[in-house]
């Protein structure tokens, strides 16, 4: 391919779905909502990169759904040092279950290993108005710019609307 017409091809390429997409932000910038799909420790680690660089200095407010109970098992102690290093803060709602219902350990578990490893977390229930209002309060009380992001293959995602919902909102002034 010619090097100008694969030029002219990024230059309208998308994106991917739930790949480190912008889905809202305020008016006056200072709040992003960033929704990404990493569910396994290595997409993590290279999603938490991705907005540091593409959000540099930016307060990293993380929402992370753990995937599956066996993935989380298996790479707890990773996914607890990434979250506990790169965020400022990450609420943590149930595992999406995926062939197994329950597990040995789940979000209240990552959130103490979080705590433990210096970082801030908490285990939340999968009710994700009240979800989208604690992360929106979280940014009431620190004027530094800040990126949401939320991060996770499952449900997730519907918490979305409701923090562009919210966004909105402090734009207009309410």
């Amino acid at each position: 391919v010619a090097p100008e017409a694969a030029a002219a091809a990024l230059a309208d390429f998308p994106g991917v779905a739930r790949r480190m997409t912008e889905r809202a932000q305020s008016a006056d910038g200072q709040l992003i909502v960033v929704e990404d799909y990493a569910h396994h420790p290595a997409e993590l680690e290279a999603s938490l990169k991705a907005l540091a660089l593409r959000y540099p200095g930016r307060r990293r407010l993380v929402i992370f759904q753990p995937h599956r109970y066996q993935r989380l098992e298996r790479y707890f102690e990773r996914f607890a040092a990434l979250l506990a290093a790169e965020c400022a803060q990450v609420w943590l709602p149930p595992v999406f279950a995926a062939w197994s219902e329950t597990g040995r350990r789940g979000s209240a578990a990552l959130a103490l290993r979080i705590a433990e490893l210096d970082g801030h977390a908490a285990a939340v229930p999968a009710d994700y108005p009240a979800l989208a209002a604690a992360v929106i309060a979280a940014t009431q009380d620190d004027d530094r710019p800040t990126v949401i992001a939320v991060i996770g293959a499952g449900d997730l995602n519907a918490v979305v609307p409701l923090l562009a919902k919210k966004l909105e909102k402090i734009s207009a002034g309410d």
